[in-house]
């Protein structure tokens, strides 16, 4: 059975940093930035935190963390992440977001995909991937002034 999307509407805050702001403080939280209003085409902030599971993977080693636990794979990291997501979860039409994976994969995470010459000199030892799965989210549409808190409901 696929999960479905939880939703309970809050006040719209007007602005997604405001929302940001009382929870900026804790482990892992996002913002992501429509730049709304500052942008006409800006329309959704995303704000989440208190992820369930977090994969950071250097080199050949994905880091995951989860439930206060640690523990290391050299697994393919992108069949970490999709595990990590679990089943797909049953959206919310108007919403682009309900809760699943935020995060980056590096340019040099290609190379656990093909063999790449290395003609560039050695970046600084950032991550070649870092999510996080967060089960709920707020979500503000500043198109529509209306906020939202979405997640999964099992």
């Amino acid at each position: 059975m696929t999960p479905k999307a939880g939703i309970t509407e809050i006040p719209y805050p007007g602005s997604g940093e405001r929302l940001c702001a009382a929870i900026a403080h804790l482990p892992w939280t996002v913002f992501l930035d429509s730049g709304a209003p500052w942008r006409s085409d800006g329309r959704f902030d995303i704000i989440a935190t208190a992820p369930t599971t977090r994969l950071t993977t250097r080199g050949s080693e994905t880091m995951i963390e989860e439930q206060q636990q640690r523990r290391s794979s050299e697994a393919d990291p992108f069949l970490l992440l999709e595990r990590a997501l679990g089943p797909i979860t049953q959206g919310v039409d108007h919403l682009p977001f309900c809760g699943g994976a935020i995060g980056f994969f590096g340019y040099d995470l290609g190379r656990r995909l093909e063999r790449l010459p290395q003609r560039a000199r050695p970046t600084p030892p950032y991550p070649e991937m870092v999510f996080a799965i967060y089960p709920a989210a707020a979500v503000v549409d500043h198109q529509q002034q209306r906020a939202f808190i979405v997640g999964r409901t099992e």
